[in-house]
């Protein structure tokens, strides 16, 4: 007898019972049933045929929980007994991983193990993964099919071999025990990674056109010649028809009431379609094989888990298109298909599960075992996943109608969500939906005032969507995801978790491994989700912090394997540039306001974009401390790029967003704040929170404010030097170090003069940068060294009484008069030792470059040295340009009112800093202000990255010298930071240099 025959064995109740094998030709077979008493039941006799194969049967009894025993005889010869036999209903599980997936890895197995494992009546053949052929690990998938399995075994659930059995159908059998009364057995067959090819026989395969040419078009197929030739292109098993030939064929003459599949993870390459023809033919070949003649043979199939599907082909291919197809297949055979959704069920996982295998696998078998109870065994119950029956579209409503809702349709929560419309342009908007009737839902969004399609559940990691139909009042099966109109899917709408702020942290593969990880990553804070938080939904952000500054961000990247951890991928919906607006919503439960001082929208590690709200150039508003909600819209169509507005076409850089964070401030040493419910829009929408921040953290103190800037100059390559150690060859310079010219300590200079190089020098000097607040000559001696040893000029650096808290004596006239009293002692000294100046060229960084360019343009006709070029590396040129409060990012507002009122000696705030009387001040402290036709030649340069000097700053003293006619050379170094060079502006910066050494070579000689 065939090796699939054993003790404690399950029989299709009611059927044939057939007993196969192999004996002499003409030998005669008995089978023979014996009851719990003794009592032969029946029997039936058969005789070996010509080609030394047998076939005995005889009826199966009605199922029902009593073993018994069965003896076959060869010759009146007793020659097998199979013992502890049972009579009920028989079902075919396979598939591939997640049907596959072994009941001791679900949590649910503790309540088993404690129950003594399951129950006896639960019966289970194990088809070994890769069944022995001949005696022999198979090496490569039989070609032929196979008449036996070697290897398998029969067990009873409360077998401890129980724990390996397929979970899902574990709970589906053990439930069908309970609901029929008789015992149910499984055939456990599953088998991970293959594909729904390898579950198909080969005649089906190659006499259906579509099949092969489906099969070609992926590198499945694989003709008889080929089989032992062809190298695996993954592994055993996941060839075309070798489950069939190996797991499947070698069972035929075991009768079955259907199959529960679970497959389609290795087949989401598949292009839409393909699947269906694949499930079709899959279908054809189970009556087939089986034998099955009352219809169709039935089969209850899952959608697949939530999971991001990842390949070199297809950056991401979405688990949903499939998903949406699932639906179409049931729709189309009702009768004989039940689909069991389960894109609800929150996948939970172990340590080391991929996060393809969630394990909580019990709600999906108690689902099968619902569908199973209406497909099968006529329950009046909603036996599989509604779907769409039927599309209206009226004006800006989309109506949906489905079939199978049982008692109706019903929402699981407080409103229907995951709903989304479009128009004609094909890209989706979240869409409001209400239930109109038992059996219909009506779409609509004023997004999209005239919709052509919709959908619902169109994601693939989908937790959120909540329309059910309903038994007895109670949601009983999801609607099945679906979009109206396939042929208009261009953008397709994604709840993703991170926007809805009903949990904390989901299960993904990041970094280098697969673990739970935060949907939201914080700094200086701590957030948490619940329900108190909530705007809407189940849940939402609290965020806690005893900082001034925290911030939030939601890190769009991951990796699909670790091994490959290095390549990121990025998730769903990390493509805005279909929208206009991105909006949240803000409650301050603080004593005292909260700022959103800046929102980064970053598409490269070290590249971001701030948006601005409400379509202002505010990047900043307050939130009150009123326990109110308020609404924070930032317009992601009007983006500042480091120091200016992004004037390109912002769509370009948001298709591929790598993260988003939202930054807070605020004057109180405890904030607490809400935040929930983020929407995607096509317009800008009014009203909400849309003031500019206001001088919330009062005064900032100078030297933070220094700290910080400093930190961004520590990066250039460039340090500090003292002027002896970069001219110490005391042969070819003289060097005269903190010569005075003024009573405060701050009031000296450097000067060195190469010696034999004439009594008639030019004048080089030198301003540093700090931000008008920090620095020393010392940070810019190297500065010195070309143009004193190549171009043998006198050299010198000042330092000027930089600006302090608490002394309006100090501003920016007083930084000028500084440097032109070094200048008339610098000539002093130089006139004293012989020396005569003929022209100055003036050099400055950042707020040294501001200098210069002023004292160029205003004090050019008293300075005693006749400026002849001004060279400002990022120097500031329109203190009245409101691009630092939009788009700055090292300096917050509250630190750029601070350094623009010490300049001007006022204290600045929201009320005031653009008033006309401020304004005014700010303009006579900006180098624009004081050009004229006979301003010194200029060569200055902005930079594309620059965090503190926006760059519409350097167009706009472009723009005014070239008006006036004045000899200037300008640049963007596009990818440089400030005062820096990258080397991608390599060319640029040769240009650059080629420039200045001309212009100074016509203006000094």
């Amino acid at each position: 007898m065939k090796k699939i025959y054993g003790d404690n064995m399950l029989f299709q109740q009611k059927e044939n019972v057939k007993l196969c094998g192999a004996g002499v030709a003409g030998e005669e077979v008995k089978a023979e049933l014996f009851d719990d008493k003794g009592e032969i039941i029946n029997s039936g006799t058969t005789v070996v045929d010509e080609n030394g194969k047998f076939t005995v049967s005889f009826l199966a009894p009605e199922g029902g929980f009593r073993e018994y025993k069965i003896v076959v005889s060869v010759n009146g010869q007793e020659y097998r007994t199979l013992n502890n036999v049972v009579f009920g209903e028989q079902w075919l599980s396979f598939g591939q991983s997640n049907m596959e997936y072994y009941l001791k890895d679900c949590p649910s197995i503790d309540a088993v193990v404690k129950g003594g494992y399951g129950s006896k009546w639960v019966r289970a053949f194990m088809v070994p993964m890769t069944p022995l052929i001949d005696g022999k690990k198979q090496e490569e998938p039989p070609e032929y099919k196979q008449e036996d399995i070697n290897g398998g075994k029969w067990i009873k659930a409360d077998d401890p071999e129980i724990e390996y059995v397929s979970a899902i159908a574990y709970f589906f059998a053990n439930d069908l025990v309970e609901k029929l009364q008789m015992p149910v057995g499984i055939l456990n067959c599953a088998l991970g990674g293959s594909v729904i090819s390898s579950w198909i026989s080969r005649e089906k395969l190659e006499n259906d056109k579509k099949a092969m040419e489906i099969m070609k078009s992926h590198e499945q197929y694989v003709s008889l010649d080929e089989w032992d030739t062809v190298e695996d292109r993954t592994y055993l098993y996941r060839r075309m028809c070798s489950c069939y030939n190996a797991k499947l064929y070698p069972l035929k003459d075991l009768a079955v009431r259907g199959g529960i599949w679970y497959q389609g993870e290795s087949d989401i390459v598949y292009t839409y379609g393909q699947y269906s023809h694949m499930f079709d033919l899959l279908q054809k070949e189970m009556k087939q094989t089986f034998s099955y003649e009352d219809g169709d043979f039935p089969i209850i199939y899952s959608t697949l888990a939530s999971h991001y599907y990842l390949s070199k082909e297809f950056e991401i291919i979405n688990v949903q298109h499939m998903n949406v197809e699932f639906a179409n297949m049931q729709h189309s055979k009702p009768e004989s298909r039940a689909l069991v959704p389960i894109y609800d069920i929150m996948p939970e996982f172990n340590a080391d599960n991929h996060p393809i295998h969630p394990n909580n696998k019990e709600p999906i078998g108690h689902r099968f075992f619902d569908a199973a109870m209406g497909l099968v065994y006529n329950a009046d119950c909603s036996y599989t996943a509604s779907c769409v029956d039927s599309v209206k579209i009226e004006g800006e409503n989309v109506f949906v109608k489905f079939d199978n809702v049982c008692d109706g349709l019903v929402c699981k929560g407080e409103n229907l969500k995951d709903f989304a419309v479009c128009s004609s342009d094909g890209i989706y908007y979240k869409a409001e939906a209400e239930i109109v009737s038992k059996d219909t839902v009506r779409i609509h969004s004023k997004e999209v005032p005239n919709p052509v399609s919709a959908s619902y559940a169109m994601t693939a990691t989908n937790y959120n969507a909540n329309l059910y139909a309903s038994e007895n009042g109670e949601p009983k099966m999801p609607v099945a995801a679906f979009v109206t109109d396939r042929s208009v899917t261009k953008r397709l709408f994604s709840y993703d978790d991170w926007a809805v702020c009903d949990r904390d942290e989901l299960w993904r593969l990041y970094y280098e491994k697969a673990q739970y990880t935060k949907i939201w990553e914080t700094k200086n804070c701590k957030f948490s989700v619940r329900k108190e938080s909530a705007y809407s939904g189940e849940g939402g952000m609290n965020i806690v912090s005893d900082k001034n500054e925290f911030s939030i961000w939601q890190d769009f990247r991951m990796c699909d394997y670790p091994s490959n951890a290095e390549k990121w991928q990025v998730i769903e919906n990390n493509d805005w540039s279909n929208y206009k607006s991105v909006s949240f919503k803000v409650r301050n439960n603080s004593e005292k306001n909260v700022c959103v001082s800046k929102v980064k929208i970053r598409t490269k590690k070290t590249d971001f974009y701030m948006p601005t709200l409400n379509g202002t150039n505010d990047i900043s508003c307050v939130i009150p401390a009123d326990g109110e909600w308020h609404t924070v819209e930032m317009d992601v169509n009007d983006l500042c790029f480091y120091g200016h507005k992004f004037a390109n076409n912002n769509s370009s850089v948001l298709k591929k967003i790598i993260d988003f964070e939202i930054c807070f401030s605020s004057s109180d040493d405890r904030a607490d704040i809400d935040v929930d419910e983020f929407e995607f829009s096509s317009t800008l929408k009014s009203g909400g929170t849309r003031k500019p921040s206001k001088f919330i953290n009062g005064y900032v103190k100078i030297k933070d404010l220094y700290l910080k800037t400093k930190a961004l100059f520590e990066k250039k390559e460039k340090k500090q030097m003292d002027i002896k150690e970069a001219f110490k060859d005391e042969n070819k310079y003289e060097v005269l170090t903190d010569v005075k010219y003024g009573e405060d300590v701050q009031q000296k200079f450097d000067l060195v003069i190469p010696k034999d190089a004439g009594k008639e020098l030019n004048l080089f000097v030198v301003i540093h940068g700090g931000a008008w607040i920090g620095g020393d000559k010392k940070d810019d001696t190297m500065l010195l060294v070309p143009y004193v040893k190549n171009r043998q000029m006198i050299g010198g650096n000042i330092n000027y009484r930089l600006l302090k808290e608490g002394r309006s004596d100090l501003n920016c006239e007083t930084m000028l008069e500084d440097i032109h009293e070094a200048m008339k002692k610098i000539v002093e000294v130089c006139n004293e030792k012989g020396y005569t100046l003929k022209k100055l060229i003036l050099k400055g960084n950042s707020a040294g470059g501001h200098l210069v360019l002023m004292y160029a343009y205003k004090y050019q006709h008293i300075s005693p040295v006749e400026v002849a070029v001004v060279y400002s590396n990022c120097g500031p040129t329109d203190m009245t340009d409101k691009n630092y409060y939009g788009d700055l990012s090292v300096f917050s507002d509250e630190q750029m009112l601070t350094l623009q009122g010490l300049l001007i000696s006022e204290k600045l705030d929201h009320d005031n800093y653009r008033s006309e009387e401020v304004l005014e001040k700010l303009w006579k402290v900006s180098p624009c202000c004081y050009a004229k036709k006979d301003s010194p030649a200029t060569i200055f340069h902005s930079c594309g990255k620059d965090m503190l000097v926006p760059v519409s700053n350097g167009d706009k003293l472009n723009e005014v010298l070239k008006s006036l006619g004045v000899d200037s050379y300008y640049d963007i170094f596009d990818n440089s930071q400030h005062c820096c060079r990258d080397k991608k502006d390599n060319q640029k910066v040769k240009m650059f240099d080629k420039m200045e050494d001309e212009m100074i070579k016509k203006y000094t000689t």
